[in-house]
């Protein structure tokens, strides 16, 4: 897989504008993708949070096989609603919606998705597409190796080149 140099800043600046708390700059980092564009920008920041996703149940699922409960997945999501919020973001979701769109990026991720006729399982399209760049900024700021002083982007980096090894990828 290739990821287009110009789409690639864009995703990590929209991820740097929830990182950094600038609401309006989300939007802004994304301003001027062609639609193609756009949906390579979306595949990717699903990919991110499904690498997150699984990076942290990898191990530590209730269910010993790498994957999270539909529980999990809601105390994932309550966390990131939470915070957000807390720090001006606004409503990006209930839990429930989050949760969804968590697990469904872990199964994209994973490889576990089956075509059907309601892919997004209820989830809005447009909220689909927010919650991607809002959960994966939110997920690359936690979940980085803090102990080991590793920067999100770092942790971007890192997920980048899984994505560029992965033939499956986006």
């Amino acid at each position: 897989m290739e990821i287009p140099r110009h789409v690639e800043k864009k995703v990590r600046d929209a991820f740097g504008a929830v990182i950094n708390e600038d609401w309006d700059g989300v939007a802004e980092a994304l301003r001027g993708l062609e639609p193609e564009e756009g949906a390579v920008a979306l595949s990717l920041a699903v990919y991110v949070c499904g690498y997150v996703v699984d990076d942290i149940y990898v191990v530590h699922a209730k269910s010993g096989d790498g994957i999270p409960s539909r529980a999990e997945l809601r105390d994932l999501a309550s966390g990131i609603v939470n915070v957000l919020a807390e720090r001006g973001a606004g409503v990006i979701g209930d839990d429930e919606e989050v949760a969804v769109f968590l697990g469904l990026a872990g199964e994209a991720f994973r490889g576990d998705t089956e075509p059907g006729p309601d892919p997004l399982r209820g989830l809005d399209p447009k909220s689909a597409v927010y919650l991607a760049f809002m959960c994966g900024g939110y997920l690359l700021a936690v979940y980085r190796r803090d102990e080991q002083g590793e920067h999100w982007w770092e942790y971007l980096d890192r997920i980048w080149a899984h994505a560029l090894a992965d033939d499956t990828s986006p």
